[in-house]
C-alpha cells in the first residue's frame, strides 16, 4: 500500500499539527524545505516508506518554503535545499548528529534515506533521539 507524507501548507497548519500531536505523545517530524528539489524529494519518498513503520510513535509532515515562508528566518531554512525537524510535547528534539547537537538535520538526504528506517522504538515524555551519521537510523527511546 501507498503512503503519503502529509503537506502542510500554512504555518497555522504547522503549528496546529505539533501542538494537536504534542497531546498524543507521538514525535513530530517536519520535513522543510523546497518540494522540488531532489533531496526533498529524496527525504519525502523515505518518509513515505517509513509512515506504516512509525505511525505509531511519529507523524511525519512536509512543508515547502516557498508556500509557506514564516519559518525561514526562525529555523535559519533559507540556505538549504532541504531540513527536517523534530519536534516532541510541543517542544525541539535536539539531534546529535556529525557537528554536535542540533535542532534539526540537513545532512539526512545524502545518506541512504532509503535503505534504512527513519525511526524506531517507543517514544516517551522525554525522548532521547540518538542519530548515527553513517546510517541515518534514529531511534526514539528511554
Amino acid at each position: 500500500m501507498a503512503h503519503h507524507v502529509e503537506h502542510l501548507h500554512t504555518a497555522e497548519a504547522v503549528d496546529n499539527a505539533i501542538v494537536r500531536e504534542a497531546k498524543t505523545e507521538r514525535l513530530v517530524v517536519v520535513r522543510f524545505g523546497y518540494s522540488v528539489h531532489a533531496s526533498c524529494l529524496s527525504v519525502d519518498a523515505a518518509m513515505a516508506t517509513a509512515t506504516e513503520l512509525v505511525g505509531p510513535v511519529a507523524a511525519l509532515y512536509a512543508v515547502d518554503i516557498e508556500e509557506v515562508q514564516d519559518f525561514n528566518a526562525m529555523y535559519e531554512l533559507h540556505d538549504r535545499p532541504c531540513t527536517v525537524m523534530f519536534f516532541h510535547g510541543n517542544r525541539h528534539v535536539d539531534v546529535g548528529g556529525p557537528h554536535g547537537s542540533r535542532h534539526d538535520i540537513a545532512w539526512a538526504a545524502h545518506i541512504a534515506p532509503m535503505n534504512s528506517p527513519v525511526l524506531s522504538g517507543r517514544c516517551t515524555r522525554e525522548p532521547r533521539l540518538a542519530a548515527d551519521s553513517w546510517t541515518s537510523t534514529m531511534s526514539c527511546q528511554r
